[in-house]
């Protein structure tokens, strides 16, 4: 009894672990073929080349920004070529723009017009074509339409003599210009200061040394010729107040130049030196307001009833009285000049000084001319 116990415990353990064999290989078969079964996902191919980050259809949460490679190479793609149904005229778009951009650079856009239009699509470059239209003809290709054309009728004889109208001081040149009945003794004269005023036209601290050589040969042996070439330098050094320390050097250098005179029988000798400073003294002591007859012009100015001729003659007179104050700050910056040259004395410097503060009220004028005496001279003024 026992033993058959113990073969029927045997046999069911084993019928159990067939069972369990038998259900391990049901689940497995299952499995295998539930994954059989299961539908296969097709593989997206891609037609172009998309970077990590960059939008893709495998990639719909990357940055959607292109690169000029990739626009062109999906330039001549069909879908590129066909115009978005909820995409605005893309050509009003283009010309707004252009409009825009042609206000600030014309010839830059005529330029580029055409590449511009190449980069369009298909759809776009047809649109812009169409309502660009024909290129207008010019006025004189499209004909008199209907009108009369101009015409210029001239009654002109060629018996007749024309008569030109000639301005009174109408220049001309030297050779037909050229008086025979003067001596040659004044052309020597008109061509010495010729030379002379060309001389100071080129006169340039960098030049100053060839231009002085060239000066020195000039041929200077009359008062009159002197006093004429004296007076071309002083006038160019007033003019010209910011090279006048190249002008008072040059007078410094012809200081020295004497020429004869006779004077009641006798002979003297007159130095460049003392007509030099003459004519500055006289300038400087010229009284302005003669000079520019100030109490004449502010009367016509008064009396003229026309504002618009009043207010040209007012700007006349504003211009006059420019140059004069113009003039003198030149030439008391010249006497600057001259004085730390050694040409003038301190005594001449505070007798000009005086001068400029002499009135109870001195003007703007003398009050300019102090200033720039001042900061011309200051440095090297020493009082007696």
């Amino acid at each position: 009894i026992q033993e058959d116990m113990l073969e029927k415990e045997v046999d069911s353990e084993e019928l159990a672990l067939e069972a369990a064999l038998v259900a391990a290989k049901n689940l497995e078969n299952t499995l295998v073929k539930s994954e059989e079964e299961k539908p296969t996902v097709p593989q997206l191919t891609l037609r172009h080349s998309y970077k990590k980050d960059q939008w893709s259809p495998l990639n719909p949460e990357g940055k959607k920004k292109y690169d000029r490679d990739f626009l062109m190479d999906i330039k001549y793609d069909p879908q590129c070529n066909q115009k978005p149904d909820n995409l605005p005229d893309v050509v009003a778009v283009i010309k707004d723009s252009s409009n825009s951009m042609r206000s600030q650079n014309m010839g830059f856009m005529n330029n580029q017009r055409g590449d511009i239009t190449g980069m369009l699509p298909s759809y776009a470059q047809r649109n812009s074509l169409s309502q660009r239209g024909p290129v207008p003809k010019r006025s004189s290709q499209q004909g008199n339409k209907g009108k009369n054309p101009k015409v210029i009728h001239m009654t002109l004889s060629l018996s007749e003599d024309v008569q030109l109208k000639t301005a009174e001081n109408a220049w001309k040149p030297q050779r037909l210009d050229a008086d025979l009945s003067k001596p040659d003794e004044s052309k020597q004269t008109e061509e010495l200061y010729k030379t002379v005023r060309g001389i100071l036209n080129k006169l340039t601290p960098q030049k100053f040394d060839a231009l002085m050589k060239k000066f020195r040969a000039l041929r200077i042996d009359s008062e009159e010729r002197l006093t004429g070439v004296i007076n071309l330098i002083f006038d160019k050094a007033v003019d010209e107040p910011n090279f006048s320390k190249c002008y008072a050097n040059m007078c410094n250098i012809c200081s020295k130049i004497e020429v004869s005179k006779s004077e009641n029988g006798e002979e003297q000798k007159v130095n460049f030196r003392k007509i030099l400073i003459t004519r500055c003294q006289t300038e400087f002591e010229s009284s302005k307001p003669a000079e520019l007859d100030a109490a004449k012009h502010l009367a016509e100015i008064n009396n003229c009833t026309n504002p618009e001729k009043k207010k040209e003659m007012q700007l006349i007179y504003e211009e006059q009285e420019r140059k004069i104050r113009m003039k003198s700050v030149g030439n008391i910056r010249f006497i600057g000049e001259l004085f730390k040259l050694g040409m003038l004395t301190p005594a001449i410097m505070v007798r000009c000084i005086e001068h400029l503060l002499n009135t109870m009220a001195p003007e703007e004028e003398s009050l300019e001319c102090l200033c720039k005496l001042l900061t011309t001279i200051g440095k090297d003024l020493e009082l007696p």
